[in-house]
């Protein structure tokens, strides 16, 4: 997995934008999630060197997550690649803050959300790692290793 920056630097109240790339390492074909929702960890972030604490929110799905999850799947061939940005937007769980949302199916078939708020000027450093809920056989083995990307948002 990558991820980067769409710019080292954005404006104040511009939507922060990373890129995601989830490549198939393996030797033969596999599914990787094809939108963020359940694929994405965010395990850490800081804003020049203090944490930032995430706001919390569930979800709920009409046929259940699984299913949205399922339909969202991509067939990828070894060296294959899915692409897709992770945009910051503003969120009621959040104080109606810009902020980049992840989350994980849990056990009711619905979802736990975090988001991660990027609006104050600073310079944000994320680790985020990939870890697919599982939904179906034959998913992409997720890498053990967390992957670091930065950015600022500059003062107003």
């Amino acid at each position: 997995m990558t991820i980067t920056a769409a710019k080292p630097e954005f404006a104040p109240g511009e939507p922060v934008v990373l890129h995601v790339r989830l490549t198939n390492v393996e030797r033969g074909s596999c599914k990787i999630l094809g939108v963020p929702d359940a694929a994405l960890a965010i395990l850490d972030a800081t804003r020049d060197g203090a944490v930032v604490v995430p706001a919390f929110s569930t979800g709920t799905y009409i046929d259940g997550m699984s299913s949205y999850l399922s339909r969202n799947l991509v067939e990828v061939k070894p060296d294959g690649s899915v692409d897709y940005d992770l945009v910051s937007e503003r969120a009621a769980p959040a104080d109606d803050r810009p902020a980049l949302e992840v989350s994980t199916l849990d056990a009711s078939d619905q979802s736990n959300s975090s988001y991660w708020p990027v609006d104050e000027p600073g310079r944000y450093e994320l680790a985020a790692r990939y870890l697919p809920a599982e939904v179906t056989g034959g998913l992409c083995h997720p890498s053990g290793d967390p992957v670091a990307v930065s950015f600022v948002v500059s003062g107003g």
